[in-house]
């Protein structure tokens, strides 16, 4: 995923590269594994209300599988990053447990 060409993956006017990369790393390395502290186990959701915190990320990829199947798609620098997008697409039809993590 270093040697992918963040630049080139479409998104909205706000889209940062970096932020791209540091949060596809953080779901690769959460995925199935990370809960939540007592207490921060739920959020506000402006259009849903209180969410579930792993639902609320679960849903968050789920949405974005079409950009991310682009992603995997994507021969730019070489890639390298493409392995890291693919397991997290498994990762998603697997669900959240500590088996997929």
């Amino acid at each position: 995923m270093e040697h992918m060409d963040w630049d080139r993956i479409p998104g909205p006017d706000w889209y940062l590269p970096e932020a791209a990369r540091a949060a596809m790393e953080a779901l690769l390395d959460w995925w199935g594994c990370f809960h939540p502290e007592p207490g921060f186990e739920t959020y506000e959701d402006p259009s849903a209300g209180p969410v579930g915190l792993i639902e609320g990320i679960m849903r968050r990829v789920r949405d974005a599988t079409d950009m991310l199947h682009r992603v995997a798609d994507d021969p730019s620098g070489g890639g390298g990053h493409r392995p890291g997008v693919r397991l997290l697409l498994a990762r998603v039809g697997e669900g959240w447990s500590e088996t997929a993590g």
